[in-house]
């Protein structure tokens, strides 16, 4: 089907490179890459923004291979050993309530900080991230899923300027968090420096140095969806 077809789009540099490596030479060029992106039209870009609260957000679903529970783990350190950082519902996951995360609420006693919210409209979850202290980012934790899958909310982070935490292995996604300075990128099982990064951003918070960084406009028009779309109207133009 590869050979065959007269162009082939993927959603990420190693699918392109995947395919480029089992392809016979003389198509190589047919395999572009087009990432998903973001309407930046519905972001309010402001280089700065008064935070009320102290509060980290995800945006999005889990599953056993991309699970907080690491993450959970370090929030129940912290609010151990300092137990002045996290007020009710610090933590705010958004999205499909799911069973798995309510357990290891429970086990870690964080009921009065971290709360599964639901879903919630599209426009009120752009103003809830855009408000963040910290968003964060949970990627599949196997080996080759992580390689391949950039989670199409990392674009609206990344419009937000919030800081990120990704819990996630080397990939498409972390390579964009690091590339661009988005954030840091943590493994799954690094409870310790989870915890570490978030007192770091507490930190910051507290010295109010904690600002909104928007990317430069370049870096976001590469991932707006209309200029994404202007690379697909390209690839189609050109096709014999």
């Amino acid at each position: 089907i590869v050979r065959a077809a007269d162009a082939v789009i993927t959603t990420t540099s190693f699918h392109t490179a995947y395919f480029r490596s089992i392809l016979p030479k003389k198509h190589e060029k047919k395999v572009f890459t087009i990432t998903n992106g973001v309407d930046l039209n519905q972001f309010e870009l402001n280089n700065s923004t008064d935070l009320e609260c102290f509060t980290i957000i995800h945006a999005g679903n889990f599953d056993p291979s991309r699970s907080p529970r690491g993450f959970l783990e370090a929030i129940s350190s912290i609010d151990k050993n300092f137990p002045n950082i996290f007020g009710k519902d610090s933590v705010r996951l958004y999205g499909n309530i799911n069973p798995l995360v309510a357990d290891y609420i429970e086990e870690y006693k964080l009921g009065s900080i971290v709360h599964q919210m639901g879903i919630k409209p599209y426009d009120e979850i752009v103003k809830i991230i855009s408000e963040a202290a910290i968003l964060l980012l949970v990627v599949h934790n196997d080996p080759s899923t992580p390689k391949y899958c950039i989670p199409a909310k990392l674009f609206e982070y990344m419009a937000t300027g919030r800081p990120i935490i990704a819990i996630s292995p080397k990939g498409a996604a972390a390579e964009i968090i690091d590339q661009y300075q988005l954030g840091v990128v943590i493994s799954h099982n690094n409870v310790k420096q989870i915890e570490s990064v978030i007192l770091e951003y507490y930190d910051s918070y507290v010295s109010g140095s904690l600002v909104t960084k928007i990317p430069e406009k370049k870096i976001l028009e590469k991932f707006d969806r209309k200029g994404l779309t202007k690379q697909l109207a390209k690839i189609l133009d050109n096709l014999n």
